[in-house]
């Protein structure tokens, strides 16, 4: 292949999770002491009071679930909105934000037929009190925003051979609850408890997880305080 072509020229290869420096040695020869993982960075989080940045992002006072980055399909944003009806009939001030602006390539091979039909199920599904788009690529200060004011950050993707996410990076660093997918990078960064996997594409099993988490903040804590930790 190009990276086992690309060896005998070069010094150092970068990757971001060890997953990766295990695929490199393994698949394709590359010498363990020619790799270095460096971590997806994060930006820094200073301490604020969650209801504030609820109030700065329009959101007062509502249990605010995340999920952010370049919109496409891979996203699996239609298993949250299958899982919320039940949940916002026992929780009504559950609010789903979807942030950000629909991937270039995809925009340009296929418009935005994606969001169109997730705002169609929102519809169909009289959740329209619940999920709101936010079209737009926000600045670092925004985002770090939006996410002092999650109180559950979700990541459904739907490939399971995803081995870096910038989104779930930033999530889990800011020290915010992940219910997520188990693709290889959820798999390594939400291990010890730092987050809850559930089966891809799962609507039922996501409803679930978040009716008991909900219902029990204990349980919401207890995962707080490992995504918090530096161990």
């Amino acid at each position: 292949g190009v990276i086992t072509k690309m060896s005998p020229m070069v010094s150092r290869f970068v990757v971001m999770s060890p997953r990766a420096k295990e695929f490199l040695c393994k698949s394709c020869g590359i010498p363990e002491q020619n790799i270095a993982v460096i971590h997806h960075g994060i930006p820094e989080f200073p301490p604020g009071n969650p209801h504030r940045f609820k109030s700065i992002v329009n959101l007062p006072g509502r249990t605010i679930l995340l999920t952010f980055g370049l919109l496409n399909a891979n996203k699996g944003i239609e298993t949250v909105l299958k899982a919320l009806p039940k949940v916002v009939k026992r929780f009504p001030k559950v609010a789903y934000v979807i942030l950000g602006v629909t991937h270039p390539l995809v925009k340009k091979n296929e418009g935005e037929s994606y969001r169109i039909s997730l705002r169609r199920m929102v519809r169909e599904s009289e959740l329209e009190r619940h999920v709101f788009f936010h079209d737009q690529f926000v600045s670092l200060e925004q985002l770090t925003e939006y996410l002092q004011a999650t109180d559950i950050y979700l990541t459904p993707y739907l490939s399971k051979t995803q081995i870096v996410s910038g989104a779930l990076a930033y999530a889990s660093g800011s020290g915010i609850p992940v219910l997520s997918t188990p693709y290889w990078y959820a798999e390594d960064l939400l291990s010890d408890g730092k987050g809850v996997l559930f089966p891809f594409k799962d609507s039922k099993k996501l409803e679930t997880l978040l009716l008991d988490l909900l219902e029990n903040p204990e349980k919401l804590e207890s995962i707080r305080r490992k995504a918090n930790s530096e161990e």
